[in-house]
């Protein structure tokens, strides 16, 4: 058998840290992307909460259908060039005048 010599020794060592080196970035880049994708879905979740909120109030207060109380909130949030999730929190905190929210 042959045996390496102390260079080349000394070389797999660095190839075997730098490979596990590779490794450690690579699982720390997933454990980044899957907190950002839990993030988007936390806020996702928390808008979808909100909008749903604003439908129903809307729905009560005109009587109308909660489908038809979310167009008038999308078509106003649209049209007012806003996110629709804000027109329902200021829907909700009753800072939005929903007189002005055209309905059918």
């Amino acid at each position: 058998m042959t045996s390496m010599s102390r260079e080349q020794q000394v070389s797999n060592v660095f190839v075997q840290v730098a490979d596990v080196a590779t490794i450690a970035i690579l699982q720390q880049r997933d454990l980044g992307q899957e907190q950002l994708e839990k993030t988007q879905l936390q806020r996702a979740l928390s808008s979808r909460i909100v909008i749903e909120q604003a439908k129903g109030i809307l729905a009560e207060r005109w009587n109308v259908a909660p489908d038809a109380a979310y167009e008038a909130l999308r078509t106003y949030a649209r049209a007012h060039q806003l996110c629709i999730s804000d027109c329902a929190r200021h829907t909700i905190d009753q800072t939005l005048d929903t007189d002005r929210i055209p309905h059918t």
